[in-house]
């Protein structure tokens, strides 16, 4: 009996486990789905366009004219066959507009205008990236352009200017060549660097690279061309640059320059110097007349090396220049040569060695020559 009894109770007490287990499943929220299984549609974009991370706008054929600043890119390679008639490639007619040429070229036709121009007095211009060949009139023509960027454009075989440039402006990287009259022309307080201008020979005064007062060129190369490699205007620097083969000078300086550790070969004249210039460590040879022709006054030419030119090493035609510490040995001349006694010149420590010594006699601004002991007086000319 007693047996019977627990499992009596055994069977009940699972029998209330049972009963409070299915009470609280009833009340526990369904672990399944409630709704149908399919999405509502295709799933949205997830990644941005290149519009709108850089918005810019096609040019696919010539001519083009832009009159709503922004950017604008070239597609493909083009020629304006429709230019006949002095008609330019891409013409600019508002302020803030980018043209990247992509790496294409513009092709000019006979009798076509300019491959780029800025019509008006438009700012923050930027064009880059590309080719301008064989335009009638010039590559681009941006005079009118201020305060603008032009960087890694290749240009060559125009009518007139290859690159031609208004004031503040910077120009990096382009290479111009065999052009009808400068390679390059930039306004006043501009910035040329690393490029390069040859072979302009189409006019009687073409030079290589020109530009206006208060400029800076670093860094570039003139060779070549039918007038002066590079001339710049007043208050310019000039530095760590070549010319070489052109008809005219080499370096050609207005007043108030500074020229330093450049190279001046093979050219008309090596280097023509206005007045309060300063020309230092540079290199001057096998120019056909003088090496350095000192116009002006209240120079220092110092420390440069003038050697196997046609004519003098350095010759000083104004007053108050300090002529110091250069090598003008073996050239055609005089090493140094003042086109008037005491005139109040300061000429000390030159070396003439081979043609041209005894270059220093006969004028009493020269210090010491020769016979002087180096070691008694360090500013003898020996």
């Amino acid at each position: 009996m007693k047996h019977a009894v627990q499992f009596v109770s055994r069977m009940l007490h699972c029998s209330f486990v049972i009963l409070a287990l299915s009470a609280i499943l009833r009340f526990q929220p369904s672990a399944f789905a409630q709704g149908p299984l399919g999405p509502p549609g295709p799933p949205g974009p997830t990644m941005i366009t290149l519009s709108q991370i850089e918005p810019r706008t096609p040019i696919s054929a010539l001519p083009a004219t832009i009159t709503i600043s922004g950017s604008y890119y070239v597609t493909t390679n083009l020629t304006c066959t429709t230019c006949t008639s002095g008609t330019n490639g891409i013409t600019i007619l508002v302020n803030d507009v980018t043209v990247d040429l992509s790496g294409f070229t513009l092709q000019g036709v006979a009798g076509s205008g300019s491959g780029i121009t800025v019509s008006g007095p438009e700012r923050n211009l930027a064009i880059r990236n590309g080719v301008l060949d064989s335009w009638g009139n010039n590559g681009v023509l941006a005079v009118n352009g201020y305060d603008s960027q032009f960087e890694r454009l290749r240009e060559s075989n125009s009518g007139a200017t290859g690159l031609a440039t208004g004031s503040n402006c910077l120009l990096l990287v382009c290479s111009v060549n065999v052009n009808g009259t400068d390679g390059i022309l930039a306004g006043n307080n501009s910035t040329v660097k690393d490029c390069v201008a040859a072979g302009n020979t189409g006019s009687e005064f073409s030079n290589g690279i020109l530009v206006g007062s208060n400029c800076t060129v670093i860094g570039c190369t003139a060779t070549g061309n039918r007038f002066d490699g590079i001339n710049v205007g007043i208050n310019c620097t000039v530095k760590d640059c070549t010319a070489g083969g052109n008809t005219g000078a080499g370096i050609n300086l207005g007043n108030n320059c500074t020229v330093k550790d450049c190279t001046s070969s093979g050219n008309g004249g090596g280097m023509n110097v206005g007045n309060n210039c300063s020309v230092k460590d540079c290199t001057i040879s096998g120019n056909s007349n003088d090496g350095i022709f000192v116009s002006g006054n209240n120079c220092q030419i110092v420390g440069n090396t003038c050697s196997t030119n046609g004519e003098f090493g350095i010759e000083i035609v104004g007053v108050q220049n300090r002529i110091d510490g250069n090598s003008v040995g073996h050239n055609t001349s005089y090493g140094i040569i003042t086109d008037s006694l005491n005139v109040n010149n300061c000429v000390t420590r030159n070396s003439s060695p081979g043609l041209g010594y005894g270059s220093y006699t006969g004028n009493n601004d020269y210090a010491p020559t020769g016979s002087v002991s180096t070691a008694t007086n360090p500013w003898t000319n020996f």
